[in-house]
């Protein structure tokens, strides 16, 4: 069992589109843990593992993201280095995709990390940190959700763990945490490709970036 795995392992939560249900990623089970939200109860969280989303041993979810309309969901997986797409029936989602976030076949290519749609819901990136430290681009299908490879872009710098779009949808900025940069990129609106700027800033271990609407 990886030392990661040892126990469990709680690494982010995400309220699906409706704000009716959350999703807590647990790395250390292989398993997206699935609540229902009742705000106005006493315990406002109340398990619901109907509606889980489980993961192949040795995976470790990390991240969950959802389409506008809530059709398709989005995981990364930490040491499985994959992204894995998942399609809504009724309410529960069931896997249609998985795509592998290198070619290297050796752990230390793998380290799956955020991921993020772009504005347009057209691309998805996700980071591959370890010794990959990149930027995996994907165009999303409109009509399936499924996913094609557009590239891989360095980050910049070392640990990508983190990236934000701004609200023109025209730069992505990534947090290297171990390098202690946040480096800006260009976007092709058109392609989803990355190009690097060159701007980027030192900021002692940038864990996450978040644009903020005024």
């Amino acid at each position: 069992m990886p030392e990661r795995q040892i126990d469990g392992h709680a690494h982010s939560i995400t309220f699906d589109i409706e704000g009716k249900i959350v999703y807590s990623a647990d790395l250390g089970s292989d398993l997206i843990q699935a609540y229902d939200y009742l705000p106005k109860a006493k315990h406002p969280l109340k398990r619901n593992k109907t509606l889980d989303l489980h993961f192949p041993a040795g995976s470790g979810p990390r991240h969950l993201r959802f389409s506008k309309n809530g059709d398709y969901a989005y995981a990364s997986t930490e040491m499985g280095a994959q992204v894995v797409v998942f399609k809504r029936v009724d309410r529960k989602y069931t896997k249609i995709q998985q795509k592998n976030l290198t070619t290297q076949t050796a752990v230390d290519f793998k380290g799956g990390a955020g991921l993020l749609l772009s504005p347009d819901q057209r691309f998805l990136y996700v980071g591959n940190r370890r010794k990959s430290n990149e930027i995996v681009a994907y165009s999303v299908s409109q009509e399936t959700g499924r996913l094609t490879l557009v590239g891989h872009y360095s980050s910049g710098g070392i640990e990508p763990r983190a990236f934000d779009i701004d609200a023109t949808g025209q730069y992505l900025i990534v947090t290297n945490v171990f390098s202690n940069t946040v480096s800006q990129f260009k976007r092709n609106l058109e392609t989803g490709a990355l190009t690097p700027t060159h701007v980027a800033l030192q900021i002692g271990l940038p864990t996450d970036i978040k644009f903020i609407s005024k």
